[in-house]
């Protein structure tokens, strides 16, 4: 796994992705062009329709790492489905994976390809190599911070040689401008740092379903030894692309009203994903 797995730390501690590449890998794809040759190989890994296809992870968590004080009575995973090019950001919203259970997460992409000054997709970022409007949100914030306080959250992108960590003294401070950051730009409706949306935007629709993870049973019917994993309590996950079909992606006049665009959406693209889990 740890060849397939990248790590980034965020709030919630440590994340493990699946499928996330940067510019520097030896990869074959872009939002813009998609693959650009038939490899089924490539970078990031291809998504083929199905659940036997998908991908398929044993989660585990040892029950002293249990923790009822800072997480509170929910314990488990939390997984964020976001494309291979975005660094994961639970702020935006994630799926929970509970102990002991079985999810299934049925994915459904969309694409939407915008043009005019509504959008954009050249900008070039300090902290990461790929344009998209979650990694420019995510770099300003860090700015943002920096500028207010003189130190920048342990989780937030910076300069490891320059930038000063937070202490527990300037919690207040981080919390407050990220009230500020938050608060300022939807009220100015304005977009942060020129943060526009991506010209050429992935999102993914998801459904979970879940069932009870017995390990312990299955265990026993293999002849094998329930107690080799003493005060483990496992989870599986399974992500999965849902459709099979393929469908032209959806161009826009950037200076059409909303309700215009939605009217035009016709159909999915099937295209790939990445999968970030992180325990509670």
């Amino acid at each position: 796994c740890g060849e397939l797995l990248r790590e980034t730390i965020t709030d919630n501690g440590i994340c493990k992705t699946f499928n996330l590449f940067i510019t520097s890998d030896n990869t074959s794809w872009n939002r813009k062009t998609g693959y650009q040759n038939n490899d089924y190989d490539a970078s990031p890994f291809r998504a083929f329709a199905g659940a036997e296809v998908g991908l398929n992870i044993v989660l585990s968590q040892k029950t002293s790492d249990l923790d009822f004080v800072c997480r509170g009575p929910v314990q488990g995973f939390k997984v964020k489905i976001h494309p291979p090019d975005e660094s994961p950001r639970l702020s935006s919203g994630y799926q929970r994976v509970p102990l002991n259970v079985e999810a299934l997460v049925a994915v459904t992409p969309e694409s939407l390809v915008t043009s005019g000054s509504s959008c954009e997709s050249e900008k070039l970022l300090k902290y990461f190599d790929d344009y998209t409007q979650a990694n420019c949100m995510t770099e300003c914030l860090s700015n943002f911070t920096l500028s207010k306080c003189g130190c920048v959250k342990f989780s937030m992108v910076h300069d490891v040689n320059d930038t000063k960590i937070c202490n527990q003294h300037q919690t207040k401070c981080v919390d407050d401008s990220f009230m500020e950051f938050s608060t300022t730009s939807r009220l100015e409706n304005d977009f942060p740092c020129e943060c526009r949306p991506n010209c050429n935007r992935l999102s993914y629709n998801t459904r979970i379903s879940q069932a009870i993870f017995d390990s312990g049973n299955t265990f026993k019917a293999f002849d094998e030894d329930p107690n080799e994993f003493p005060e483990i309590l496992m989870s599986r996950l399974v992500v999965y692309i849902e459709d099979e079909f393929y469908t032209p992606k959806i161009y826009s006049d950037a200076k059409e009203s909303l309700v215009e665009i939605i009217a035009k959406v016709g159909g999915i693209l099937a295209l790939f994903l990445g999968a970030s889990w992180i325990s509670l």
